[in-house]
């Protein structure tokens, strides 16, 4: 059998069964993108023997950073799902599920345990994958398609709900039977790669693409979701190479000035008249959110331009697919319409189906780029009205404390008076606008004797 990655590495060959297993320390990383099955089952249960505490991570093997992005994660996830059972634990679950009736929570589809107040079992790295994502997305300034809260009640009915997540789906989301749930749920570490894909473009559209801010700003969102090794400089490496692998949008592949991408950035939002004022910065990180988000937004805008222009370059495919379909040649009376007939005529709508495949699939990315879109926007809509009540929140506490000041606090021309009668002398002592204030009299006096004293 061969490698799920194909890949023509060298592969170590490791005994399938029984203690004579030859030790795993030195396998690396592309020794396991070259295993087939049969070798990674074995390892994966020696590995497991070896370690029986730990949570399995690719990149504590030797050798992963000459492995792509992609085929990196795609060994990782091969892996673990080779991850051996623990039978004791589940034969205790069968009895405990064989006690009772309906169906038990503590034995629900990982999906529904992810949404579980309170669980006696231990979260997976998949469970509490979608929790950290929304954690840092929020964190990072974006805002998520919908809360905890509003995601549970949709995965209980998907196919009735998704409509409310719908900007975070992709064509072909629900073809897998038993898989439309957990699509939904990674709606948030969608979201997340996407707006990170969004920060490499900031950087990038600035001129700046190879600045170590914007890694550090990953590699420290990177370390709030990984547990273990980001100390470890193999873990730096392949943080480094993730960040170089994520795709940035430019708004001129040639290179243009940071002015000209003001200039296209605000052409681009013109048409929606948002009121709140757009104020790019060289360095993103300086940056309010708002103005975050509306670069966001004409991020999105430009990526819909590019599935509409990738679309059109195809409808010249999907004519000439669809004038063989329905040419000259199928134009047969009904009556000499025969087996051969038809059997050409299934195999030339087949033949259809193929060669306009990746012209529906573009057509259907134009689709659901249009909803993410729709969504971005609305969120904005939404984020400039909590920003017109914050801005009108903040001017009622300041007009309040003025008013309070103003009324608690005597005027000038009551203060001295009052402080004289409080003391026993008179609130009001006779003076007239040419003689100078008695006590201002005593001070000046008193200066002039010192200055004669000193002379």
């Amino acid at each position: 059998m061969s490698s799920p990655l194909d890949m023509s590495y060298p592969a170590t060959k490791i005994p399938i069964d029984g203690p004579e297993a030859e030790d795993i320390a030195g396998v690396t990383a592309t020794d396991l993108a070259a295993y087939d099955d049969e070798q990674l089952n074995a390892f994966m249960r020696r590995w497991r023997k070896d370690n029986p505490n730990q949570k399995f991570y690719l990149f504590h093997f030797p050798g992963v950073e000459k492995l792509g992005t992609l085929e990196g994660n795609r060994l990782e996830k091969w892996i673990r799902d080779r991850l051996p059972f623990d039978i004791g634990g589940l034969q205790l679950r069968l009895e405990n599920l064989a006690r009772t009736r309906g169906d038990s929570p503590e034995y629900s589809p990982p999906y529904q345990r992810f949404f579980a107040q309170e669980s006696t079992q231990v979260p997976s790295p998949a469970e509490e994958r979608p929790g950290k994502c929304l954690k840092e997305l929020i964190q990072d300034g974006g805002r998520a398609v919908c809360s905890m809260k509003e995601l549970a009640h949709i995965v209980q009915k998907p196919m009735e709900r998704y409509e409310a997540v719908q900007s975070w789906l992709h064509v072909g989301w629900a073809d897998r039977e038993g898989e439309a749930e957990l699509m939904l749920v990674k709606v948030w570490e969608r979201q997340l790669g996407r707006w990170w894909e969004f920060r490499k473009s900031q950087w990038a559209n600035r001129g700046l693409a190879d600045s170590e801010l914007g890694f550090s700003a990953y590699l420290e969102s990177k370390k709030r979701r990984t547990e273990t090794g980001w100390a470890s400089p193999r873990y730096l490496r392949c943080a480094r190479k993730e960040w170089q692998d994520t795709p940035s949008s430019l708004e001129f592949p040639n290179g243009q000035t940071f002015s000209a991408y003001i200039n296209a950035v605000k052409r681009r939002l013109a048409p929606y008249h948002f009121t709140q004022k757009l104020q790019l910065r060289k360095c993103p990180l300086k940056q309010t959110r708002w103005t975050d988000w509306l670069e966001y937004v004409s991020f999105e805008l430009r990526e819909l331009d590019k599935c509409t222009n990738a679309a059109r370059s195809l409808d010249a495919t999907f004519d000439r697919a669809m004038t063989k379909l329905l040419g000259p040649k199928y134009a047969v009376p009904e009556w000499k319409k025969d087996v051969a007939y038809w059997r050409s005529r299934e195999k030339s709508i087949n033949e259809f189906v193929q060669e306009t495949k990746t012209y529906r699939e573009a057509r259907g990315e134009i689709m659901y780029q249009q909803y993410r879109v729709e969504w971005a926007i609305k969120e904005a809509r939404a984020m400039e009205t909590e920003l017109l009540k914050e801005s009108e929140k903040q001017k009622n506490n300041k007009e309040k404390k003025r008013t309070q000041c103003d009324e608690g606090a005597p005027s000038s021309s009551e203060s001295a008076p009052s402080k004289r009668a409080a003391a026993g002398g008179s609130a009001n002592p006779p003076t007239t606008s040419g003689t100078p204030h008695p006590r201002r009299s005593t001070l000046r006096s008193a200066h002039r004797s010192a200055g004669v004293k000193k002379g």
